[in-house]
């Protein structure tokens, strides 16, 4: 899935940064038409795959689209960045990762 960031002003560089400090992993990538140089960019790439594997759904996505937005929002070493990566994890793990996790 590829996500345009061009509306929150963030480019894709920093969202990858910003979303892997609270446990979400994505890459950063061009979007058609990236004013934003490859090294920059301005998307990011979720993989639906990875997703899809742990048995998450369409409302699943709607929760990781919102995990995601508030990652981009939060401040770098915040109180709420620390409740936000623990909320996360608790999300991830009540989908079992298949051929890892019991």
């Amino acid at each position: 899935m590829l996500v345009d960031l061009r509306g929150l002003n963030v480019s894709g560089a920093e969202a990858e940064v910003k979303m892997r400090s609270v446990g979400i992993v994505a890459n950063k990538n061009m979007v058609p038409f990236d004013p934003n140089p490859p090294r920059v960019t301005s998307g990011v790439r979720v993989g639906v795959p990875a997703v899809t594997s742990r048995g998450m759904g369409a409302e699943d996505m709607e929760t990781i689209a919102e995990l995601i937005v508030e990652s981009l929002r939060v401040q770098e070493g915040s109180t709420q960045q620390r409740a936000l990566a623990q909320r996360v994890k608790e999300f991830a793990s009540s989908f079992p990762v298949p051929g890892i996790d019991s």
